[in-house]
């Protein structure tokens, strides 16, 4: 696929904007693998760190097409918030005249690898709307740096991360998809809406009626319309 560079349209995130990401190892590292979209896996010794504006966005990144989580699936990743200090330029392949569909949604990543191998030293980042998002409107920045995981001065060039306490237990109780409590509590567009209609099935009804608890009865009308075609993420009883 070829690409015009010079037509290619760029943002400029401002100081001040937040991006999000959920984790398992500390927040910072920047993937050289073959199995990222936008990693320069033919770049030598450069990666991508891949943030989303919206922490449901982080969500959906994180656990992409999973059907059912565990509770040791959400104890073991962390949601992080950072604040840019400084302006961050990238790549926009979010507008129409970017003609990225096939960057975003393909399935072979040979394509969107190049792109971002071809933009080292010209752009910090490419932004871009997530494929697994079925409504088209979360997005995500992949953030280009050395490969792997900064030192202690690579770190103090970046953003300081804020990390959200990690679900446990508690925080899985009967009333409302447990993995989002963070997401939808630091996102206030996320929740539950009049027009989102029960789910068609609801394995934590006996819960809910033992407890008295009266809360959202889908895990579509906790993340809003953006997935209610879909249960995304049904919890274990």
């Amino acid at each position: 696929m070829s690409i015009d560079f010079a037509r290619l349209p760029t943002r400029t995130l401002k100081p001040g904007t937040t991006l999000h990401r959920i984790h398992r190892q500390p927040p910072w590292y920047f993937d050289a693998s073959p199995t990222g979209r936008f990693n320069p896996a033919g770049q030598p010794r450069r990666g991508a760190c891949y943030w989303a504006e919206r922490p449901l966005g982080a969500f959906v990144e994180a656990f992409r097409t999973a059907m059912a989580l565990t509770e040791a699936d959400v104890a073991a990743r962390s949601l992080s918030t950072i604040v840019l200090e400084h302006e961050l330029v990238v790549a926009n392949l979010t507008v129409k005249r970017a003609l990225a569909a096939e960057l975003t949604t393909a399935a072979d990543y040979t394509a969107p690898q190049q792109l971002a191998c071809d933009l080292q030293g010209t752009l910090e980042g490419i932004r871009y709307r997530m494929r697994h998002d079925l409504s088209q409107q979360l997005i995500a920045v992949a953030w280009f740096g050395p490969a792997g995981r900064p030192g202690r001065a690579g770190l103090a060039r970046l953003p300081s991360p804020r990390p959200s306490r990690s679900p446990t237990r508690s925080s899985m109780r009967p009333g409302g998809c447990s993995a989002l409590r963070c997401c939808r509590a630091r996102d206030p567009s996320q929740r539950q809406r009049p027009w989102d209609g029960p789910a068609t099935h609801d394995p934590l009804a006996a819960h809910r009626e033992r407890d008295g608890v009266r809360k959202p009865t889908s895990c579509a009308a906790c993340i809003g319309d953006a997935h209610q075609s879909r249960c995304h993420f049904r919890r274990l009883p």
